[in-house]
């Protein structure tokens, strides 16, 4: 935070902006989250389209990371990203675990409820309703998780790689959905799905957060924060437009054995366009959203077991540094 008499405008301040690092950092994921959402939908994978963009998202990223290292060693302006965090083991995972705790859960918070209009035919406001015991409890075990690091600080490494596994449950859960006996029904067993993942997701930020305020301070604190909150939705968006490419490779091969070209076109489109088909298509179609929904729910198994092996890593490095983590309850 600035001075209250500084003046934030000032020729110097400005000099001290990292602009071309800032605009490295926006090229890179922005490229490789367009290759991801298009290819295989809009482009094909071997287009130039879809290689053009990776190849320059790969070579802005290799260009962005010398170019802060150029920016450190200089010292006359603020770099985007620390290189030197990448030193860290602590830091190094902890963003790591991030980004993959925000694949599942900016997922979770966009495929639940177009599963459940598209399986479960809800309107939105209702699909919305449906993820109320998501989106409520999972704030809320943020809070009794904090609380209960501002009591045993010791416990931030148990509470995490618990909290990872219980988020591999919930995920693994709610990608068997088609397994259920009524799989185009809204049970009460979905119910207790989202609750598992709110208790996973909801036990897992608050000890990240605490990592970085123990390892970090002044201003090395603030950097560290923003590249942990960078990771967490650049994860989330990577993880929805991986699942985006798995809908709609799944669906363009299970809706023409049953459905004519326009009307996958229509139904691709909007799944509300269910009105040129008969009962046993339109039952056909929700569960072929349903059976690719589970496929992508099991996609992001994937990424909940990076983050339960980076917390099991990060738990161990904390029992090696238990004498810095004894004396950090202030900072919880």
């Amino acid at each position: 935070m600035p001075k209250i008499h500084e003046k934030i405008m000032e020729k110097e301040n400005l000099r001290r902006v990292d602009v071309i690092g800032a605009l490295l950092s926006l090229a890179w994921p922005t490229m490789l989250v367009f290759a991801l959402e298009e290819g295989g939908e809009a482009y094909a994978w071997n287009s130039s389209q879809i290689i053009g963009t990776l190849t320059g998202s790969g070579v802005s990223l290799i260009a962005f990371g010398f170019y802060e290292v150029w920016v450190q060693r200089r010292g006359r302006q603020e770099p985007i990203f620390s290189v030197k965090f990448l030193k860290d083991p602590m830091l190094s995972l902890n963003l790591l675990a991030m980004l993959t705790m925000g694949s599942c859960f900016y997922a979770a918070i966009i495929l639940l409820p177009q599963r459940f209009q598209a399986v479960n035919d809800i309107s939105a406001a209702k699909a919305g309703i449906t993820m109320l015991p998501f989106t409520i409890l999972s704030p809320v075990f943020s809070m009794v998780c904090g609380m209960l690091l501002s009591k045993v600080p010791r416990s931030a490494g148990l509470v995490l790689i618990c909290s990872s596994a219980v988020t591999i449950v919930g995920i693994a859960l709610l990608g068997s959905f088609s397994t259920m006996s009524e799989p185009l029904s809204i049970t009460p067993k979905v119910y207790g799905f989202e609750v598992i993942l709110a208790v996973g997701l909801g036990f897992m930020m608050p000890p990240l957060i605490f990592f970085i305020k123990v390892e970090y301070d002044g201003d090395d604190l603030a950097a560290a924060m923003g590249a942990n909150n960078t990771s967490r939705t650049l994860g989330g968006c990577v993880a929805v437009a991986v699942c985006s490419t798995i809908l709609h490779s799944d669906l363009s091969s299970s809706l023409e054995d049953f459905l004519s070209p326009n009307k996958v076109e229509a139904v691709l489109s909007s799944t509300a366009n269910t009105s040129g088909l008969s009962v046993s298509e339109t039952t056909k179609m929700q569960q072929a959203y349903g059976q690719s929904y589970d496929t992508q729910f099991r996609a992001l198994i994937a990424f909940a077991g990076v983050s339960f092996i980076c917390s099991a890593i990060m738990w161990i490095i904390q029992y090696t540094r238990k004498v810095k983590y004894n004396n950090s309850s202030n900072c919880a």
